[in-house]
């Protein structure tokens, strides 16, 4: 079975929004038969709240320090997996994270409404999408030429 890798993060401050975003999505590949795995940067206390697998990358007492750190911890805890898609919805991220996963037999999908990082990847959704022409314009030179958007 193909697999959809989601990263994002979510606690009590912060994420509740890229968790709900992310869920619409993560839906929709379900109902295609995909496997869906959350990778989040810490346990969550309500498992229903997201109603699929999920993984944390960092113990209690440790906290994410940067994105090659991140990237390489994920790179070890998903190979050899059937990855399809990986999706990613955090602010933290841009094409240093993206960098270790694009163009390697998965697509990548990136959630960004603030159109100021470069990113490599496959797809990208702006969720504030409203002027399309402007918009076009700004990610003309932050995503590659070949990204759907």
């Amino acid at each position: 079975m193909q697999e959809v890798i989601i990263r994002t993060n979510y606690n009590n401050q912060i994420g509740l929004g890229h968790l709900f975003r992310t869920k619409a999505l993560a839906n929709k590949f379900d109902k295609n038969k995909y496997k869906i795995t959350y990778v989040l940067d810490h346990k969550i206390k309500n498992k229903k709240l997201l109603n699929f697998d999920y993984l944390s990358l960092y113990p209690k007492n440790k906290n994410f320090t940067n994105q090659v750190v991140d990237a390489q911890i994920l790179k070890k805890k998903i190979k050899g997996k059937n990855i399809k898609y990986i999706i990613l919805d955090d602010y933290r991220f841009d094409k240093t994270w993206e960098k270790f996963f694009y163009k390697k037999q998965k697509k990548i999908i990136v959630f960004d409404d603030i159109c100021n990082k470069k990113h490599l990847c496959d797809f990208l959704i702006n969720s504030r999408w409203t002027n399309i022409n402007l918009l076009e314009q700004k990610y003309k030179k932050l995503v590659p030429k070949t990204c759907k958007k």
